[in-house]
């Protein structure tokens, strides 16, 4: 049985597929291997999958026999990284593959294809979502610094896509990336977050539809597919608080300069203590905010920068004192386009979070306890 492609069509498959690889020890080792299947027309079925994703695409070949052999998924994409000739030939003869390219030439074991998962099967042929790569693409990345993956929060293990656009949240950050969606809720697993954007990036197509199947989502590009795992996790209603009336808590507004507060952030942090990361904001009455930290073994620094100030007035005798943590707050400055950033708090109970604006985004972060 034999199959030959231009290498670089082939190496470009496998990224689109690679991201389905178990990345932890599984119980079939045959799980860790690319599955090539040959089609009619020189058409190669290529599939990855560790049972929670699926990615199947579709390769031309300069020619393939009707067949299908797997080959280890480490080793291939090692390989084919190195090699620098046109062409790739895989000649299967039982238990071992012979690879050629240019001058090199090699061979590999393959487990079989018995033990191989079939592809998932579709059996909903309408769609519940149409978009361009772009705008769902956006979203994703816009929000993936809150998507939670600590398993102990269960409850927070997703992304939400609703009619109002995106939630991820893991506990202390919350984002919200406002766009309109023709479509009814529906949850992507954080675990796979990742690796959804990555195949969304690497596709060259622009059209993408989901499908809605009874165990897992399908998002179609062209002939390509990949499949996650739903989860049925339901998020609160943020939208409503975004969107809902003006409080006396959205009155107080304070605003920085992006880089100027991201930049400060990251000299202050150097005297920040390892295990809280915690900085205190000093906002004094003549627009100013000192930003300072002191770690356990006393090291220290301080920082001033501006700020402008909007429906209150903060006096000289008495400012107010906020904490965070300051990797959360570097993490959505890194997000956010708009020069300025503008801050909302409630300056009487440290429980409320702040929340940040900038466009269609909107994040609410958790402030630290005070500290000594």
């Amino acid at each position: 049985m034999r199959f030959e492609f231009v290498r670089s069509n082939l190496s470009s498959t496998l990224d689109f597929i690679k991201a389905a690889i178990p990345r932890k020890e599984v119980a079939e080792p045959v799980l860790n291997s690319f599955h090539f299947k040959g089609l009619e027309n020189n058409k190669v079925q290529l599939m990855a999958t560790d049972y929670d994703l699926m990615s199947v695409a579709i390769c031309d070949a300069e020619f393939c026999d009707i067949g299908e052999f797997t080959i280890p998924a480490d080793k291939l994409l090692s390989l084919i990284g190195l090699l620098t000739g046109d062409k790739i030939s895989f000649d299967v003869q039982e238990s071992s593959i012979y690879i050629k390219c240019g001058s090199y030439s090699g061979e590999f074991k393959t487990l079989g294809c018995e033990n191989y998962p079939p592809v998932f099967e579709i059996t909903n042929t309408q769609s519940i979502l149409s978009f361009t790569k772009d705008k769902v693409l956006n979203g994703f990345k816009r929000i993936d610094f809150a998507v939670n993956q600590d398993a102990a929060k269960k409850n927070l293990m997703a992304v939400q896509v609703s009619k109002d656009g995106m939630v991820a949240s893991n506990g202390s950050v919350t984002a919200v990336y406002r766009e309109h969606f023709d479509v009814n809720t529906f949850c992507i697993s954080s675990s796979c977050l990742s690796d959804l954007i990555s195949v969304m990036s690497i596709s060259p197509v622009e059209q993408v539809d989901i499908f809605e199947e009874d165990a897992y989502l399908v998002f179609k590009f062209g002939d390509s597919t990949f499949f996650t795992r739903k989860t049925n996790i339901t998020f609160p209603d943020v939208f409503g608080k975004i969107d809902g009336p003006t409080n006396e808590n959205n009155k107080q507004l304070l605003s920085f300069r992006n880089a100027e507060l991201a930049n400060a952030l990251k000299r202050i942090s150097l005297t920040a203590p390892d295990d809280t990361r915690i900085v205190k904001f000093e906002l004094n009455g003549d627009n100013t905010a000192k930003i300072s930290a002191r770690d356990n073994k006393n090291f220290f620094s301080e920082e001033v920068i501006p700020y402008t100030a909007e429906s209150f007035d903060i006096s000289q005798e008495n400012p107010v004192q906020i904490y965070f943590n300051y990797s959360l707050i570097l993490d959505v400055l890194s997000k956010l386009d708009s020069e300025t950033v503008t801050f909302k708090f409630n300056f009487e109970n440290i429980r409320m979070p702040v929340r940040i604006d900038d466009g269609n985004i909107t994040v609410f972060v958790m402030r630290s306890a005070p500290v000594d």
